[in-house]
């Protein structure tokens, strides 16, 4: 054949018009000899393979893959550690954190019964003030604390706690509230436990540990 119509004829979409082409001239050229009519048999398969759509493409064309972009926010997580707070150990006696101190004590030092009934005195009225609220106390608030207290204890000989953040951070002798958030080992942020002041004391109002 001629070197361009078998350059065109290369794609696997012009098998069958090639043998077609092929078995034409075998035909054509058994009768008819001059070259002028062998000329024109090949600019025909010329014509039609560029005027066959297809013939100009690919049978099965490449399909782009699209690469997922990278997540910024894990790569952000693995180059900037949790902060994990400042270490408390001191609890001053009548100041919110003693009151955190003695429920953590109620809750680690006692069976479920006992530390309940130790933990209630710890909160405000409306969390106790009637049975259905104690129950509530006991089935929710009371009930997450036990499973997961332990885990916002540090590490160490000594009882310690550690303070992410507090809100108001500076307290005054008119405050008479404030929430402050505890780093644990089971959560990937703090978690919060709000207090009022109540009867002259610092009292649980919600507990989110």
């Amino acid at each position: 054949m001629h070197p361009k119509a078998d350059a065109l004829f290369g794609s696997r979409a012009a098998c069958t018009l090639r043998h077609n082409l092929e078995t034409a001239m075998r035909h054509t050229t058994s009768r008819i000899s001059h070259p002028r009519w062998l000329s024109t048999l090949l600019a025909l398969g010329l014509a039609t393979a560029v005027a066959s759509p297809v013939l100009a493409s690919d049978a099965s064309p490449r399909v782009k893959v699209r690469k997922r972009p990278k997540r910024a926010g894990k790569s952000k997580a693995r180059a900037n550690p949790k902060k994990r707070g400042t270490l408390v150990t001191k609890f001053d006696s009548g100041s919110p954190l003693w009151t955190v101190r003695q429920v953590f004590h109620c809750v680690l030092d006692f069976d479920e019964s006992s530390g309940f009934n130790c933990y209630v005195p710890h909160n405000v009225e409306i969390n106790r003030h009637n049975g259905n609220a104690l129950t509530h106390l006991r089935r929710y608030q009371w009930a997450h604390f036990r499973k997961y207290a332990a885990s916002y204890v540090a590490q160490g000989k000594t009882f310690g706690l550690r303070v992410t953040r507090q809100v108001p951070a500076k307290l005054s002798a008119k405050s008479n509230r404030v929430k402050i958030f505890f780093h644990s080992r089971h959560r990937d942020n703090p978690a919060p436990i709000t207090l009022k002041r109540e009867g002259g004391a610092w009292r649980v109002y919600n507990n989110s540990l």
